[in-house]
């Protein structure tokens, strides 16, 4: 929900109402999309926004995690669900949506500004199954889900939220920004004291994180504020669920109501942040949640009070941490039983399919279009003069409305003919509402298969309804690594309906960065020593040590360093939508219950390894791409080499006919180049070409 204002309250006071907390041999309950935000942000993972740097995000969460382990942390994670369904929240997200685009702008423009990329979270999920690290998704929002597990594990919360300075979290709150968790402290023996948690049944740990604690208690001490009216103070302090009712009457009316009271009590004000003592202040003659709550209602128009009071009573009891939370379950037992969730009583959700959004294995986004028909389509670095980069999935997208809404009855009687989903994205630089019709038939297959009966169907019939929906029945996947097949497939999709049109040079840029990320992969594995169940590109693509260190070393520059300085519009627009129809495609896959295997976006998607990719072939001529190719990146690398070559053969046999006519529409760069710039980017050409000698390498190179 978040009240805002109270983050920046606080921490004008911090010495007030936080103290110095040693931070291990403990369990933590953390805020999943909190931490990765934090992650992202905080290590200016990508400062050119070329549209995610996964690698180096997996990077920092594993090491974050790895460090949590080194101090005896367990750790449990805990992610928000859908959208609520009382639409409380419309605003908040609607105008995000906004700022978003506005921040795009400004990227475009200054090159200020960071924008979370659409795909981290799956990213995220990952860092959490190779490391065993244990987590789950709410129904909805899961801030006080949050709570509730912390205190029943006796643990802290660690988040970045506001809400969290109102519940009654007993080990108290963590923000992320008060963690030094980058700089251990090794623990003596005499490293214990009242600022220490410690939890002697979670393991070893031989240092310490310095950090600092927030307690309700202390903060609600000083103002002499009983605890049990904190929701009710952030209720009238304008959270989310409260920002549309007006209560000025009642604000008004704190000035004077107890000015001549005997026992009248002052506290420190700062300007612009009176309304917070304000209220403080006059909670203070109150010790019951109900009685002051009558006391608001009094100051509220008698046409209006009927609703003002559902809607605090309605905030209040989102803080309310005494209720049990369903969420508590997947951290004791391995089958939880959700026969009594609403979601399956009220709306018919199947038992698998919920367990699975709980999991993290579906999106979020089913849930959402499911129950609210609405969906806030995630804001990317693109070209605010073209078409939005997410049309090129909107067939996608509608195959996987008519997955949720197949068979879903409307309010008049009908079926889902009548039923549209509200998409919300942009239009130019503005943001806008597309009404889309779930797609109900797909060719070549027949009618859309239902969410509700996915577990009913077998595997092999899944799978030729996810290729006849990328129209890739009659493609042959044979010789292709199971890992890759999906991706191609999203590829060939995207090659042909990607506006403006793309070329061979896109994909070779994507091919090649696949092939940085196998290496990557496999030996970040081997590093970081991860134990997850999936099968990964590190378990089925088979490449010497050696080689593994040749292709890093080949790429290293590559990854390292922005070749151009000018962000390059036209390529993250394109790159852009294969995120989207990637993005899609995944979603249909996970609701298909994984048809394909779960995909690794660190090897699939690092935007400035692509555009460096991208920007060094356009430099190039076309007739030195195979000797660059082969002799500078795949130096020492035959495997790496032969699998880049194979997977170009793939898209040479299903796309040649369209690489020919673009080439022969759009001719390269470099094939215009004349006088002085010519001639310098033809020696360019030659000495980048002849670099790395052709020792050890197979003949012919990769085709470009």
């Amino acid at each position: 929900m978040g009240v805002k204002g109270l983050t920046t309250f606080i921490d004008n006071n911090h010495q007030q109402y936080f103290e110095k907390h040693q931070l291990h041999s403990t369990k933590v309950v953390i805020d999943g999309y909190g931490i990765m935000s934090k992650f992202y942000f905080a290590h200016n993972i990508d400062p050119g926004n070329h549209g995610g740097e996964f690698q180096n995000f997996y990077s920092h969460a594993a090491n974050y995690f790895s460090n949590l382990a080194i101090c005896g942390i367990k750790p449990y994670v805990v992610f928000d669900g859908g959208y609520d369904m009382d639409g409380k929240k419309f605003e908040t997200m609607r105008e995000r949506c906004r700022q978003k685009i506005g921040i795009v702008k400004g990227i475009i423009g200054s090159g200020r500004g960071f924008l979370m990329p659409t795909m981290a979270s799956e990213v995220l999920k990952k860092v959490l199954r190779d490391l065993r690290v244990p987590f789950v998704f709410g129904d909805f929002e899961a801030d006080r889900d949050i709570a509730v597990l912390a205190n029943e594990l006796s643990c802290p919360v660690l988040g970045q939220d506001s809400d969290f300075f109102i519940m009654d979290i007993h080990e108290g709150y963590v923000p992320f920004d008060s963690i030094e968790w980058e700089n251990l402290v090794p623990c003596s023996s005499d490293t214990t004291d009242e600022m220490t948690t410690h939890d002697s049944r979670s393991g070893p740990r031989s240092s310490f994180i310095r950090c600092q604690r927030f307690r309700l208690s202390r903060f609600c001490n000083h103002f002499q504020v009983d605890a049990c009216l904190m929701p009710l103070f952030a209720s009238l302090s304008g959270n989310d669920y409260l920002q549309s009712i007006s209560l000025g009457g009642f604000f008004g009316a704190t000035k004077n109501i107890h000015q001549h009271r005997a026992d009248q009590k002052q506290h420190p004000r700062r300007k612009g942040q009176n309304k917070f003592c304000e209220l403080l202040h006059h909670l203070t003659f109150y010790s019951a949640l109900p009685d002051c709550l009558n006391e608001v209602i009094k100051h509220v128009s008698p046409s209006h009070r009927s609703k003002v009071r559902t809607a605090l009573q309605t905030s209040c009891d989102m803080y309310d941490v005494s209720q049990p939370s369903q969420v508590c379950d997947y951290f004791k037992a391995d089958i939880v039983d959700l026969s009594s969730n609403p979601l399956v009583l009220d709306h018919g959700i199947p038992v698998p399919f919920l367990r699975q959004l709980h999991l993290g294995e579906v999106p979020t986004m089913c849930l959402n279009i499911f129950l609210n028909r609405m969906y806030f389509v995630g804001t990317q670095i693109e070209n605010l003069s073209e078409k939005r980069s997410s049309a090129c999935a909107d067939e996608l997208l509608s195959v996987l409305y008519g997955i949720m809404l197949t068979g879903v009855p409307v309010d008049d009687g009908g079926h889902n003919k009548a039923i549209t989903v509200d998409i919300y994205d942009r239009d130019g630089m503005d943001l806008r509402c597309y009404k889309v019709k779930p797609l109900l038939e797909v060719s070549s297959f027949g009618a859309v298969l239902s969410f509700t009966k996915v577990f009913q169907s077998s595997k092999h019939q899944r799978k030729l309804f996810l290729l006849a929906v990328l129209e890739a029945r009659d493609v042959n996947l044979d010789r292709i690594p199971v890992n890759f097949q999906l991706a191609l497939l999203v590829t060939l999709y995207w090659f042909k309906r990607a506006e403006p049109t793309v070329n061979r040079r896109h994909l070779c840029a994507l091919v090649l960065s696949w092939m940085q990320g196998v290496a990557w992969c496999k030996n970040n594995a081997w590093r970081l020593q991860t134990r997850s169940g999936d099968v990964g590109f590190d378990k089925t693509i088979h490449w010497p040590d050696n080689e593994i260190r040749s292709v890093l070393q080949n790429f290293d520059s590559l990854t390292t360093r922005k070749r151009s300085k000018d962000l390059d519009l036209d390529a993250c627009h394109s790159f852009a939508q294969w995120v989207s129809c990637y993005r899609a495609a995944e979603y249909i896959n996970a609701a298909l219950s994984l048809v394909y295997p779960r995909n690794d976006m660190t090897v699939l998607f690092n935007g400035l390894l692509l555009h460096n990719l991208f920007f060094r072939l356009n430099e190039l001529h076309p007739d030195h791409h195979p000797d660059w190719v082969q002799h500078s990146l795949f130096l020492h690398a035959p495997y790496a080499c032969g699998l880049s070559q194979q997977i170009m053969a793939f898209f040479d046999t299903n796309l040649g006919d369209l690489f020919q006519a673009r080439q022969e529409a759009s001719p390269h760069p470099q094939m215009a180049t004349r006088g002085r710039g010519g001639k310098q980017a033809r020696h360019r050409n030659k000495r980048g070409a002849g670099r790395g000698g052709r020792r050890g390498q197979r003949r012919g190179g990769m085709k470009m």
